[in-house]
């Protein structure tokens, strides 16, 4: 079911990584102003990465931190494609969009990984990436079909990826805590 999760997760990623700049060019921004946003969310995701992923995994609570990133990234993105102000929306709320992505990636994999047996990670990992390339591909069909009927279709159909790979991982929560219920259960049975 995480995979699955995955799976549309990141059919909602890659239509807003691959029709953003589409749009903006739509919108009549020009090159540098792409560009130069570009340039933003580059710088962004590096710090995430660098600062804020390990200060994140140090909690210890990968999949609480993902559902939470979840949440949040489908508050964000279906706000900034509804505010007037496009450009002001990209370099606020856009960016914590760019932040908790660069945060979920690291925090995904590490969870996947734990669950690998000894001398399965590669199988295992391939297995993800198999999930994740499923989004990669048709993500991007679906939303050139979407963008040309009304742009913002592509990413409101990314809001409604996102909405499912969260439900998704709200059962995978409840079995993890039904699991652990069981567990402790045990123990205090013996």
């Amino acid at each position: 079911v995480f995979l699955i999760s995955l799976t549309f997760i990141s059919l909602g990623a890659i239509n807003i990584s691959k029709f953003i700049e589409v749009y903006m060019n739509d919108l009549g921004y020009s090159s540098l102003d792409i560009g130069q946003f570009v340039f933003v969310t580059g710088i962004v995701s590096l710090f995430a990465n660098a600062v804020i992923t390990p200060i994140v995994a140090r909690f210890r609570k990968d999949f609480v931190s993902m559902m939470a990133i979840q949440l949040l990234s489908i508050v964000v993105v279906f706000i900034v494609f509804r505010i007037d102000q496009f450009m002001i929306a990209l370099y606020s709320l856009f960016l914590i969009y760019v932040a908790l992505k660069a945060i979920y990636t690291p925090l995904e994999q590490s969870y996947v990984s734990s669950h690998a047996k000894k001398g399965n990670y590669g199988t295992v990992m391939g297995v993800r990436q198999s999930f994740f390339s499923v989004g990669m591909v048709v993500g991007p069909l679906i939303g050139g079909f979407l963008y040309d009927i009304m742009p913002r279709y592509v990413f409101d159909f990314s809001v409604i990826m996102f909405s499912i790979g969260f439900v998704l991982l709200l059962i995978i929560n409840q079995k993890i805590k039904k699991d652990d219920a069981l567990s402790q259960q045990k123990l205090s049975i013996e």
